[in-house]
């Protein structure tokens, strides 16, 4: 049925050494795909999951605590420190906005940027262009069968404005809400230096 132009990370390349090229895999009734549309169809759900028709419920607050927050979140200092930590020569999302084009436009592009990120999370709402990132399937070392759809691993990149606006967003969550001091000790996964190894030591 073919993949929701909507929906996910949309795969735009993969690499073509002998390991990394992708063939056929296996489907979930046993059968491998056809064509290179038929395999990224089946690794894009494997890995990102099926497309969801729900839509997110909207926050409960008023619009003036959902302006007062977002006045906060996304001011022009934290903005510009934000950028301050772009780092020139990243690879772009499918938008093809830089890093290095916000930094050299920054003293144009701030206040700008701080309205739109403002509206965004006022809105609840995302852009679509920012919705999209670029794909890269790439085999697992040491694999003795390359059909099968967990023998790759993807890298992902998003559009940089949507990381600057996360960032922003996180910085709120962990700086002003405080949140990783409520984790319990046993949390591993999504914490700044914790890791599998971590749990392992334990």
């Amino acid at each position: 049925s073919g993949i929701n132009a909507e929906y996910g990370n949309k795969i735009i390349k993969t690499t073509n050494t002998p390991t990394n090229r992708l063939n056929s895999v296996y489907k979930d009734d046993g059968t491998l795909t056809n064509t290179p549309e038929e395999t990224l169809a089946e690794l894009t759900v494997t890995h990102f999951g099926k497309d969801s028709a729900t839509t997110p419920e909207a926050l409960t607050t008023s619009d003036t605590e959902k302006t007062t927050l977002a006045n906060k979140i996304f001011s022009v200092d934290r903005l510009t420190v934000a950028i301050s930590t772009l780092k020139p020569g990243k690879a772009t999302g499918p938008d093809m906005v830089s890093a290095n084009m916000i930094i050299k436009s920054e003293d144009n592009l701030t206040l700008l940027l701080q309205k739109i990120y403002k509206s965004s999370y006022i809105l609840q709402y995302i852009p679509l262009i920012w919705r999209k990132s670029r794909g890269i399937f790439l085999a697992k070392h040491g694999k003795d069968n390359y059909n099968h759809r967990k023998s790759f691993r993807t890298i992902t990149l998003a559009p940089i404005l949507l990381k600057l606006q996360e960032k922003l967003i996180l910085w709120n969550l962990e700086t002003d809400l405080k949140i990783p001091e409520t984790l319990k000790s046993t949390q591993y996964g999504f914490r700044k230096g914790f890791s599998t190894e971590s749990a392992l030591h334990k």
